[in-house]
């Protein structure tokens, strides 16, 4: 862009212009603009819906403490911790095996018909949004992990990227059974202890919205950071919108 068009007046003009574009398409629209842009786009008539929250959760401790503390004692201490943490895990875990796939499958579709998805504003998580939004990206490979039970019927799956030189387990989307009530504290343990076997040394997760998180937290993950959710909307009630939604970091684009 032009340095003499990088003002306040240009960029509210052009976001003023691609918001009467969407709009003919939808009647919501969201965005996660950096600190300096929400300026812009709150003239422009978005409003702070809430905040996406990345959580984080240790996995592999002594590689972790490795980067805080003498090798010595990083390794002292990850072994007594991973003494504890790994029988934890795969006791809270009982009843849930887990598997890896390359690409969507069918069952994901029964999964999703069969669970309860509320009246809030989410994503329609079927095998045709899977695989446009993560099966045919050229840029990033994305695994999933397969939760199912005893009797082989799928339960949660989760859609992960591996960043392999920071040994960082990224889940880009999910869903469950239990998900519009919150992911349960088994289905996030099934989740570590299986980024645990595949030699990761920690798991992140973003999310923004209505679905409970304690689960989550049960399970050991921790709030690191946070950023705002803004929305426009012509149908919904913008009071009632911010706490009706569900987003992950597959919401948003590369």
């Amino acid at each position: 862009m032009d340095a003499g068009h990088r003002s306040l007046g240009p960029a509210l003009v052009l976001q003023r212009q691609a918001i009467r574009l969407a709009l003919e398409q939808a009647e919501v629209l969201y965005a996660f603009p950096n600190e300096r842009a929400a300026p812009v786009y709150q003239r422009a008539g978005y409003r702070h819906a809430g905040d996406a929250v990345r959580h984080a959760r240790v996995v592999h401790y002594g590689r972790y403490l490795a980067r805080h503390l003498p090798r010595a004692l990083a390794a002292v201490a990850g072994a007594a911790l991973s003494l504890v943490d790994g029988p934890h895990l795969r006791w809270s875990a009982r009843g849930l095996y887990a598997t890896w796939s390359d690409r969507a499958i069918d069952e994901m579709d029964a999964l999703w018909q069969g669970s309860a998805r509320g009246d809030g504003l989410l994503t329609v998580r079927d095998t045709a949004y899977l695989r446009w939004r993560f099966d045919r990206n050229p840029l990033v490979r994305t695994r999933y992990l397969l939760l199912r039970d005893r009797a082989g019927r799928l339960r949660a799956w989760f859609a992960c990227r591996r960043e392999e030189d920071a040994g960082i387990l990224t889940v880009q989307d999910f869903w469950s059974d239990d998900a519009i009530a919150g992911l349960s504290q088994p289905r996030a343990a099934a989740l570590l202890r299986a980024a645990r076997e595949a030699d990761a040394t920690v798991v992140w997760v973003e999310l923004a919205g209505m679905l409970p998180r304690a689960g989550w937290r049960a399970a050991g993950f921790r709030e690191r950071s946070r950023r705002p959710v803004f929305m426009h909307a012509t149908a919904i009630d913008g009071d009632a919108l911010a706490a009706r939604f569900h987003l992950t970091g597959g919401d948003e684009d590369e």
